[in-house]
């Protein structure tokens, strides 16, 4: 069970609990990165743009579209279109494999106003016991800077792993993907191929809800 433990600085952390015996007790899974506050902790900054969303709102990072309407606090842009970005870790578990995707700012900064996005994938091959990657499954380009909300599947065999996600063109419209890539982990090495993106239908523009409101 994966979940977000929020950090002091850019970085929140990705942290995984297990059970063995049906919920009756959990154990923390361990990452083991250098630099991080504890070995179960996996260190992530959240994309999106640091953003006035006025007094109900409060100061959020979020994917926008349109212009800049001035008069935020602390000097913060305000945005016609905009919505609230988290890290929602997405698993998937098949015959002791385990997955994780989840969106990453390409920036070390949390609220970079020149950040772009990319989802990327973690994997255990033994149910959590170690772990490997990130690995980029959608990368950031000029044509799709923003790439956010990642959903995984994976087939029977877990040899496949497929991700829905929301893609954020250039011109400020949305689309929905999905990319699909073969796994493969012989020798205990874990790497994505055959990696192909499908267009779940046409691109759209955001809620005109406004960030401010």
């Amino acid at each position: 069970m994966p979940f977000l433990h929020g950090g002091s600085g850019s970085a929140d952390f990705i942290k995984v609990l297990i059970s063995d015996d049906g919920g009756l007790t959990f154990r923390f899974s361990t990452f083991n990165v250098p630099g991080a506050p504890d070995p179960t902790a996996f260190p992530n900054v959240t994309p999106g743009t640091l953003t006035d969303c006025g007094v109900n709102g409060g100061f959020r990072v979020t994917l926008h579209a349109g212009q800049d309407q001035g008069g935020g606090r602390m000097s913060l842009p305000v945005f016609p279109n905009a919505t609230r970005l988290i890290t929602r870790p997405s698993t998937v578990v098949q015959h002791g494999k385990v997955f994780i995707a989840y969106n990453a700012s390409t920036s070390s900064a949390s609220g970079d106003p020149n950040s772009r996005s990319e989802i990327r994938l973690l994997f255990s091959p033994n149910g959590g016991a170690t772990w490997q990657g990130p690995a980029t499954l959608a990368s950031a380009t000029s044509a799709e800077p923003q790439h956010v909300h990642p959903a995984i599947s994976i087939n029977d065999d877990g040899s496949r792993v497929t991700v829905g996600y929301y893609s954020q063109l250039a011109d400020g419209r949305l689309r929905v993907n999905a990319a699909t890539a073969q796994v493969n982990s012989e020798d205990g090495r874990f790497a994505l191929e055959d990696r192909h993106v499908t267009h779940l239908g046409a691109a759209f523009d955001p809620a005109t809800t406004s960030a401010s409101t």
